[in-house]
């Protein structure tokens, strides 16, 4: 091995190998913890370590990312599924390991050059070297060792991009059959533009203050839906700075969108309707409907570039089991459980 190579390749404490990198195999966990001689080890990959702080730190990483993902926290509970966490998370780093040894192997181009371009650009991105060494200290992790962390997932990538996006080839005529069978899910949904003026009211009114503003609303409301212009009422009395500014427009709000609280009504009024002061939190909404779009299907241009990204996911999704597969038949790999090795099996 060369010796630029060496330095980046030495065994270091990875406490935050997964949490700071981002390989990806969106499946696979990469989070690693602290790793000394003095630690219980539980597995070992041609030859290399894998600690029980290894685990521990890969395991949270995924128990986090489930819940990150809305998945309800009583379902990370249980002697149960926290067996299957502890073995589905090994598993990931026994993965990556295999992954990073074979990497090393290719020996790939200017690895160590872009792996500084990297860590410069998180330098920058953080505002200075201090800054990012704070950062990484939260996680027990030194600038040296993100160096490595970086280098190492360079290297897994480069590994992917030369043993299997390389080799996937999406045609036109499978984006068009995928475009054709699957049209129901590139529809633009409906949408209407409003103009809104907001009287606001303070953040714990008394019933005075709501009267007042209820009362300056419905006054407003009068006049607009008496044909006055509502672009130069909006630029006169709504109390959102912006949307005064511009005449209340608001823009177009797309049908299912949640965000808008008056969006469960406005797509049943006409072009040129003017609502009565809807209250909210905020106060009193007067709404005007500008114009109407109704649901149209995203042509084949428009959603090429998607189609292309997902069918080469699906693809990669089922060739790197199949590599992981042959790197395991070659491997050494042992786990290690009550200080009785148990061999993992090679073909999973």
């Amino acid at each position: 091995m060369r010796n630029g190579y060496r330095h980046f390749t030495d065994r270091f404490p990875s406490r935050s190998l997964a949490a700071v990198t981002a390989i990806v195999l969106t499946f696979f966990v990469a989070a690693t913890g602290q790793s000394a001689a003095s630690e219980e080890p539980v597995a070992h990959v041609n030859g290399v370590t894998i600690y029980q702080s290894d685990l521990s730190c890969a395991v949270e990483a995924s128990l986090a990312r489930k819940l990150l993902s809305r998945q309800r926290y009583e379902e990370n509970q249980g002697s149960d599924n926290d067996q299957a966490n502890n073995e589905d998370a090994l598993n990931n780093l026994i993965n990556i390991e295999l992954l990073y040894q074979e990497s090393l192997k290719h020996r790939f181009h200017n690895l160590i050059a872009e792996s500084e371009k990297r860590y410069q650009i998180e330098v920058k991105r953080l505002g200075g070297e201090d800054r990012l060494a704070a950062t990484l200290l939260c996680n027990k992790m030194t600038p040296e060792q993100f160096r490595k962390v970086i280098f190492r997932n360079l290297s897994i990538n480069r590994l992917l991009d030369k043993m299997v996006y390389s080799i996937i080839h999406v045609t036109e005529q499978e984006i068009r059959e995928y475009y054709e069978l699957n049209k129901g899910k590139f529809r633009k949904p409906e949408s209407v533009r409003i103009r809104q003026i907001l009287i606001k009211v303070p953040s714990k009114p008394d019933v005075e203050e709501w009267h007042r503003a209820q009362d300056r609303a419905h006054m407003i409301y009068r006049d607009a839906s008496s044909g006055a212009d509502f672009v130069r009422l909006a630029r006169r009395h709504s109390e959102d700075p912006v949307g005064a500014s511009v005449g209340g427009d608001m823009g177009s709000i797309q049908k299912g969108n949640q965000q808008a609280i008056f969006s469960t009504m406005i797509f049943n009024l006409k072009i040129g309707t003017v609502t009565k002061p809807i209250r909210s939190h905020q106060g009193f909404h007067i709404i005007k409907i500008v114009s109407t779009t109704p649901s149209t299907s995203k042509t084949l241009g428009e959603v090429k570039p998607h189609i292309t990204t997902l069918m080469r996911r699906q693809r990669a999704s089922e060739m790197i089991p199949r590599l992981l597969s042959d790197l395991k038949e070659k491997a050494e790999i042992e786990i290690l459980k009550d200080s009785t090795r148990y061999p993992v099996p090679r073909s999973q």
